[in-house]
């Protein structure tokens, strides 16, 4: 990765994450207000009606997944014409095949209605409507991405968390679960005028049988790899819901809650720097040539969501204490999945670089695997009377298992197999070596009030993290090249940035 890259990267990640960072904050205000108006019960509702959302995305069997890759290569190449039908004929594709969830979520009503929770009820028949909602708000999303239109999605960002406090507010706060389902189809189609207003797309009717079997071909494998990755990250709330309850899911969203607040970030940057990486191999055809959107990420986040994971762990009884005692048991699982966090990253980036070389099959078996191990693990732990903290250990060592694997196999590319180990033994040491650090800190350290207590663990948690930022900033660059630009941008002359110079240097950087 030149400088230029990393400088237009960062750009755009810098964009992603003061919206963010803003989107955050109001995000996490709108978390503590719907947890309150909801509770467990609810809550743990909502959670499985997303995640049966999730599902019904499927149907549309990779087709924008496939085009997320080929529509900004037909406009690259000069014909916009082609890039037109393809996005075309997948909305067209997309709405089609939307029917079948539609029909198999009315059929489960019919037969099993008397035995469904009312909420639940309400909420299938819910998302039949919705789920068409959904897949083409998907799709503009794609779109835009694909268009790299990083500023009206950092813009989108803000607008989406205010429009979700205010739905929460206006419709949650009355009408509990019911509330929220009209505040979400609300929020969705302001967000959709919004899109349009600012970026409009015009779609028509199109259906083209050669070019659809060709998106197929590409899409049925991606969907595959995403269907089973989507069951993966399902699998620790079914299974909540199905042995122990609504009730304890909804004591799990703390750690999903947290969870997506720390992925939202390092997401943003993979999602930037994705087209940017394929861009790179089109011209280059070197798997070489990319590694360092590989390596670089995978060296950051061993530091950088340990970081973050040890200051929710240490804040979040006080907050959770605040605004939803009621949550309070789920707080340990938390503690333990947000261990999974580094490695879903790991698994993220691993995965966009095989992509870009097309040997991303090899996900379908490495998350089989993962599958397996995942329920095997959790159904001992349930047996032993573990819980909830069961559940999230099972899915930690899962996550474990398949980021490294899937890093292993991507790294053969570029790298021989001992230096891949080497590899792998260091980052994964520097990330579990602080999460040992954080909970010793959490356990060891007391004080009389939960107010002193904290600050103390986070003022002896940041004398342990300052070594490892320094060393994070020596061996990147990163906060040096941000500062440099924030000076470019008030006409301030830059110094040099001799360690980003050049990508060599990052790498024999990386391997001391």
């Amino acid at each position: 990765m030149t400088k230029s890259e990393k400088r237009t990267v960062l750009k755009h990640t810098a964009v992603f994450a003061v919206a963010n960072t803003v989107a955050q904050g109001v995000g996490v205000i709108n978390s503590i207000a719907l947890r309150r108006f909801l509770g467990p019960m609810a809550t743990g509702v909502w959670d499985i009606l997303q995640v049966i959302l999730g599902y019904c995305g499927y149907a549309s069997f990779g087709t924008t997944k496939a085009m997320a890759r080929d529509y900004p290569y037909y406009r690259g190449k000069g014909n916009p014409e082609k890039a037109e039908h393809l996005k075309d004929m997948t909305l067209t594709f997309s709405m089609v095949m939307s029917v079948i969830p539609a029909i198999i979520l009315l059929g489960a009503l019919i037969l099993k209605w008397g035995e469904m929770e009312n909420s639940f009820r309400i909420g299938l028949i819910f998302l039949v409507g919705f789920l068409f909602l959904q897949r083409f708000y998907d799709l503009i999303m794609t779109l835009l991405r694909s268009d790299k239109q990083f500023d009206l999605l950092s813009q989108l960002v803000i607008v989406n968390a205010i429009g979700g406090l205010a739905a929460t507010v206006l419709f949650v706060s009355w009408g509990n679960i019911y509330g929220l389902f009209f505040g979400t189809v609300v929020l969705t189609l302001g967000c959709l005028f919004y899109m349009q207003k600012r970026h409009p797309y015009r779609f028509r009717f199109y259906w083209n049988n050669a070019e659809l079997l060709r998106q197929l071909k590409l899409g049925l494998p991606l969907i595959a790899v995403s269907s089973l990755g989507q069951f993966l990250k399902s699998m620790d709330r079914i299974m909540i819901a199905k042995y122990l309850g609504f009730y304890d899911v909804g004591l799990y969203s703390i750690a999903m809650m947290a969870g997506n607040y720390m992925q939202d970030i390092p997401m943003k940057f993979s999602n930037v720097s994705y087209p940017n990486m394929l861009q790179k191999y089109g011209a280059t055809d070197s798997a070489s040539a990319i590694k360092g959107y590989l390596l670089k990420p995978a060296f950051i986040f061993s530091i950088f969501i340990p970081f973050l994971s040890g200051i929710v762990i240490l804040l979040m009884p006080i907050i959770v204490r605040w605004f939803f005692p009621k949550f309070l048991p789920g707080i340990p699982a938390m503690n333990i999945y947000l261990m999974s966090l580094y490695f879903v990253l790991l698994n993220q980036v691993s995965y966009n670089f095989l992509l870009t070389l097309d040997k991303y099959l090899i996900s379908i078996p490495i998350t089989l695997m993962s599958i397996a191990m995942n329920i095997v693990l959790n159904m001992a732990f349930l047996a032993q009377g573990w819980g909830l903290s069961g559940v999230a250990a099972g899915t930690t060592i899962s996550y474990i298992f398949r980021g490294i694997a899937t890093f292993y196999y991507a790294m053969q590319f570029v790298k021989k197999p001992i230096e891949i180990w080497l590899d792998i033994l260091k980052f994964s040491a520097i990330a579990l070596s602080l999460f040992g650090g954080i909970f010793l800190i959490d356990y060891f350290i007391q004080a009389p009030s939960i107010y002193e207590e904290s600050f103390l663990k986070l003022a002896v948690f940041f004398c342990i993290c300052a070594p490892f930022i320094w060393i994070l900033e020596k061996k990147t660059g990163v906060l040096k090249l941000l500062v440099e630009m924030i000076q470019k941008k008030k006409g301030v002359s830059p110094k040099p940035a001799v360690l980003v110079a050049n990508e060599n240097l990052v790498e024999q950087d990386l391997q001391s």
